[in-house]
């Protein structure tokens, strides 16, 4: 038996701690793509303080949270709407708008799939080429959208690390609108792109009323415990979403968030001056050892190709585990097989055991 199951979200660490008989803490978690500058002190303090919030039920309507966000991201109080983490927002969008197919660009996130099923939506792919590094094509695209009614896309993408440039997304979004597509954009991980909120596309909502933009403060803020995420889109879709969804999703601490929004600019810009030195390096360490094929990330993780047919991502996943790291095992994303991995990018000390430790496998050390 494996000492790391198969999770569909990552690896489970207190899976692989129970089987090692280790403290999931002692864990080096390179699975779970979450800030590794971790919680920001100040949102700490403020949950820390506000414990007896727990006595009372949070504001259904999320009134102070969406007052904050929407400061945050200069967007209209009427177009957000929170949720338990993005999950419950992406199922929240299907439920309600029921589109009849959607069109998913493989590999990405697999709650896509997992949500469209339960909601009865039919499922088209449009495959990824590993030879363009399984970057986006917009003209082989476009020839994909005629049987479809609505498409979701991940930037920077989940697991291949690719971002899609706002021109690019700009001329999609008109391609779309025009052929009357809802086109849905997840930017979980926007802020932990290089230059964050400038590669979203929040702005460009006021002019395509079929776009809807899903994100998360769980990976920034490094509070993945917490559940918090968020839709964007027109006033109709978010009260179409608000009836269907269960009250009180979102609790009372989790909303402390939006207060600290006022408070995050500067953590954000440490956070990127982080990620443009951090990334660059654990990418050229793992372009170094041999039978690995690492490709370009613009986010905090890496997809990574074992080019020995010998080596299996999951024999890689459970070598690394008797060393206490724990890697995502990429083979159950659409599209992807048992020769590729992915990995998040920590800080210098826990990024250089992994190059060690994957340096001493792959050459049989």
């Amino acid at each position: 038996m494996h000492p790391v199951a198969d999770y569909e979200h990552g690896g489970n660490v207190y899976r692989m701690a129970q089987s090692l008989n280790v403290d999931p803490q002692t864990i080096l978690d390179f699975s779970s793509n979450i800030n590794p500058l971790g919680m920001p002190e100040p949102l700490k303090e403020r949950f820390i303080a506000s414990i007896d919030k727990l006595t009372c039920y949070p504001d259904p309507e999320y009134r102070a949270l969406r007052e904050n966000i929407a400061h945050y991201l200069d967007i209209p109080y009427s177009q957000i709407i929170p949720g338990n983490g993005a999950s419950e927002i992406i199922a929240l969008l299907l439920n309600s708008l029921r589109p009849k197919t959607l069109l998913l660009c493989a590999p990405t996130f697999s709650e896509y799939e997992n949500a469209a099923r339960l909601a009865g939506v039919d499922i088209q792919y449009h495959t990824l080429s590993k030879e363009d590094g399984f970057q986006l094509n917009l003209t082989k695209l476009a020839a994909h959208l005629d049987n479809v009614d609505c498409l979701f896309l991940c930037n920077p993408n989940n697991p291949t690390s690719a971002l899609l440039s706002l021109a690019e997304l700009t001329n999609l979004a008109d391609l779309t609108k025009h052929k009357k597509i809802i086109f849905v954009i997840d930017e979980s991980f926007i802020e932990l792109t290089s230059e964050g909120n400038r590669n979203s596309m929040v702005p460009r909502l006021k002019s395509f009323d079929n776009l809807f933009i899903i994100r998360s403060f769980t990976k920034i803020f490094a509070i993945p415990g917490l559940r918090l995420g968020y839709g964007l889109g027109s006033p109709q879709w978010i009260e179409m979403m608000a009836q269907s969804r269960l009250p009180w999703s979102v609790n009372a601490i989790a909303c402390l968030v939006g207060d600290y929004l006022w408070e995050a600019p500067d953590f954000l810009d440490k956070t990127s001056k982080w990620l443009v030195t951090e990334k660059n390096w654990l990418y050229e360490e793992l372009q170094k050892i041999s039978c690995l094929k690492p490709f370009p990330p613009q986010s905090n993780f890496i997809l990574v190709q074992i080019l020995s047919p010998q080596l299996s991502a999951a024999t890689l996943q459970d070598k690394l585990a008797t060393q206490g790291i724990l890697i995502r095992n990429a083979a159950n994303f659409h599209s992807l097989n048992e020769q590729f991995f992915r990995v998040a990018v920590k800080n210098r000390i826990h990024n250089e055991r992994l190059v060690k430790i994957l340096q001493q496998v792959m050459t049989g050390r």
